[in-house]
């Protein structure tokens, strides 16, 4: 099952968030997250589905996650989109 992940940072989380997302802010993930780090948060082996706000953090979120061999896709459009489409809570 995939994971969809948030990477907004934590005034953002508590405003707002899809029910069934996880959540690890891009700030921590720069950090220098480890691949253990980010396992523990999104498991190991499922695809990861990344969001932002605005479809930039989650692009910078996915090419670290690459970069220690994690699969990602950031998810483009808005979280408002996202949320509006899929959230139906």
């Amino acid at each position: 099952q995939a994971v969809l992940l948030d990477v907004r940072e934590k005034n953002e989380w508590d405003e707002s968030h899809m029910s069934n997302a996880k959540w690890l802010p891009l700030s921590k993930i720069s950090k220098g997250a480890t691949k253990q780090d980010i396992e523990a948060v999104v498991g190991s082996g499922k695809p990861v589905y990344i969001h932002c706000k605005s479809g930039i953090r989650c692009m910078k979120a996915a090419e670290a996650f690459e970069k220690l061999g994690i699969k990602a896709e950031a998810i483009n459009g808005s979280f408002a989109d996202l949320k509006k489409t899929f959230d139906t809570k």
